[in-house]
């Protein structure tokens, strides 16, 4: 739909979704926006509609990542340490089957819907795995999808804070805002005075080049630091 431009009244009935990486609420902004509606085979007018379905551990359609991929409100789901991408049903599964020799045994299909989505009562069965209706909010999708990209924003800052620039930018970091990375001499006099203390048997300069490059590459992981020295040719005393 390219509303931008002034397409509207798409003739989309109805869109489901199931663990998309699709933000569906600003979908379904979107549809409103579209502006179609039609007449069904009962006389009743009806708008556009979106369902979406979201286990609570498809980390592609849920909020855990966010907004970097679906972003969207989880609808169900009995577990969360299970993959769950590939596991929506259109119907519940019987929960026996007859094998090749007449016997009636378990339904390994009905095992996996139960462990992913929960057990069901046959007599009255309710599949929770079915996409719910995703209501529109605002008129014009706009402040949802802001949203989403101020939380990508806050994401990416909290990453690139952590590691960027070898802690110069991590506030938490020994070598923040430090120009002269002096950090790594204040952590060197730190395992002086811890009785850590290493030699080279090469040039000076070449030590300081590897001793810095094992900070910057390592941050404050003090034993893949000493790993990395002792890896390029340092050896503890």
């Amino acid at each position: 739909m390219n509303i931008r431009k002034g397409e509207t009244h798409i003739p989309i009935r109805q869109s489901r979704f199931y663990g998309t990486a699709t933000n569906v609420q600003v979908y379904a902004n979107q549809l409103r926006r579209n502006g179609y509606s039609y007449k069904d085979k009962d006389g009743n007018t009806y708008q556009s509609g979106v369902y979406s379905a979201v286990h609570k551990s498809d980390f592609v359609g849920n909020n855990w990542l966010l907004g970097f991929v679906g972003s969207n409100d989880t609808t169900g789901g009995a577990c969360w340490s299970c993959y769950s991408h590939s596991s929506y049903y259109a119907e519940v599964p019987d929960k026996t089957i007859i094998d090749s020799n007449g016997n009636t045994i378990k339904n390994p299909a009905y095992e996996d819907f139960a462990k992913k989505w929960g057990d069901v009562d046959l007599e009255n069965p309710t599949n929770p795995s079915l996409p719910k209706l995703v209501k529109p909010k605002d008129s014009n999708g706009e402040v949802y999808l802001m949203i989403n990209l101020f939380k990508k924003y806050i994401l990416f800052c909290f990453i690139f804070l952590q590691s960027g620039c070898g802690g110069f930018l991590n506030p938490t970091n020994d070598c923040f805002l430090d120009w002269n990375m002096n950090c790594i001499d204040r952590e060197s006099q730190k395992l002086l005075k811890s009785g850590y203390i290493y030699s080279y048997s090469g040039d000076s300069k070449d030590a300081e080049i590897i001793f810095n490059k094992c900070k910057l590459e390592n941050g404050n992981n003090t034993k893949l630091r000493e790993k990395c020295l002792l890896n390029n040719g340092f050896r503890k005393i």
